[in-house]
């Protein structure tokens, strides 16, 4: 018996040291993970459950602080793939959509679309992760957008709207923050990763640019020409009587002198709404009844400049006002007292380069900007509560 035992355990052996080398040759016959976020994206797209549209508002409720029921938790439980393939994306440094460009193809709507819904997934996740307190984990989530929304933002100027748009993510950290026990660790975490993940870009003027040499490309020139033909346009005969090329010629000088005098208002020091004032000039001066040069660069949406560039701001306010409230709950989990005076040395309201306004409130603390956003009339203000 003894030997038979013996022999049974040395087959049992044999096989673990075959299966083991089985193993790591197939591991080393495997290629490599992908490198282009993209292609994750992609596949998510195509493994995202479709919800049915009772599920998919109380998705939307979850966001607006419902707590996650179990048709909502069933639903998710689907998404993981989606999910997983997702967050892994956006913590590739690479991606390219495998647009192509060089035919006069351009980042489409539909793909715009779909991230929107995989963000969407990621910040109800993140909600999820929350009610059941993992708060880092959640914290996580939403850097993910964060990520997703930096790269994108560069492709094209609607591309470019709808990552500063992901900005929204912001009110689920706000949200978080008001329910989480007090954890100086984990808010502190928190602090370094918004400083250092990337987020929406800091100007529209990548975005510009390649709105103009997208909309000057020979393809888009001759769609733009041949829908022209077709229209009932009462400018058609006077544009088309101009040649391709000195339009195209035209538009590209006005378009480039436009993309540097914006791209200089932009990042000099002058205060918020000397740079609208400027930027909304540069826009009406564009604008020119007899020159046909100005019509293709209305639709590389130039004569919104100012409108993007408050977008922008708006980003920043919001996320300066969560960087600074950061550090007030920070305060309150070592002293266990909501502070009476906002801490020095925090992030400023960009739209009037001050501190913001401070005020105790009886559900926590607001945060208020000191001057308005002038293409929306109203002054921003971030309330923020504290666990009791």
């Amino acid at each position: 018996m003894p030997a038979i035992r013996c022999s049974h355990r040395g087959l049992i052996c044999l096989l673990c040291c075959i299966t083991a080398l089985w193993t790591i040759e197939a591991r080393a016959a495997l290629p490599p993970d992908p490198d282009n976020a993209a292609l994750l994206y992609y596949r998510a797209f195509a493994l995202r459950p479709e919800p049915d549209t009772a599920t998919f508002l109380l998705l939307k409720n979850v966001l607006l602080s419902a707590e996650p029921n179990q048709q909502v938790r069933a639903h998710m439980k689907k998404c993981q793939d989606t999910i997983r393939l997702a967050d892994a994306g956006t913590r590739l440094s690479q991606c390219n959509w495998g647009i192509m460009y060089s035919q006069g193809d351009s980042f489409s709507t539909d793909t715009l679309g779909s991230l929107n819904q995989l963000a969407f997934l990621l910040e109800v996740d993140a909600h999820i992760l929350a009610a059941d307190g993992d708060c880092r984990g959640a914290f996580d989530r939403i850097l993910s957008i964060r990520r997703l929304a930096a790269q994108i933002a560069d492709e094209t100027i609607i591309a470019y709207g709808m990552s500063s748009q992901l900005q929204y993510c912001l009110h689920s950290i706000e949200h978080i923050l008001g329910r989480m026990p007090a954890d100086v660790d984990t808010l502190t975490w928190l602090q370094a990763q918004l400083s250092t993940v990337q987020g929406p870009p800091t100007t529209p003027g990548r975005a510009l640019e390649a709105a103009l040499e997208q909309t000057l490309h020979p393809a888009f020139i001759a769609r733009w020409r041949e829908q022209l033909t077709n229209s009932i346009s009462r400018d058609r005969d006077w544009l088309l009587a101009h040649t391709q090329e000195e339009v195209v010629d035209d538009a590209r000088e006005l378009g480039s002198e436009f993309v540097t005098a914006a791209q200089r208002v932009i990042g000099s020091d002058k205060p918020y709404a000397k740079k609208h004032a400027e930027l909304q000039e540069l826009a009406e001066n564009l604008n020119s009844d007899d020159n046909p040069a100005t019509f293709l660069l209305g639709l590389c949406y130039f004569g919104r400049v100012h409108v993007f560039y408050d977008v922008y701001v708006r980003h920043v306010a919001h996320f300066n006002a969560v960087r600074a409230a950061i550090e007030v709950y920070i305060e309150i989990a070592k002293s266990g007292q909501v502070p009476q005076t906002l801490p020095a040395h925090l992030p400023r309201d960009p739209f009037s380069d001050e501190e913001f306004e401070y005020q105790v409130t009886e559900r926590g603390f607001m945060l208020r900007c000191r001057a308005k956003e002038i293409g929306e009339d109203r002054i921003w203000e971030y309330e923020f509560a504290v666990p009791k």
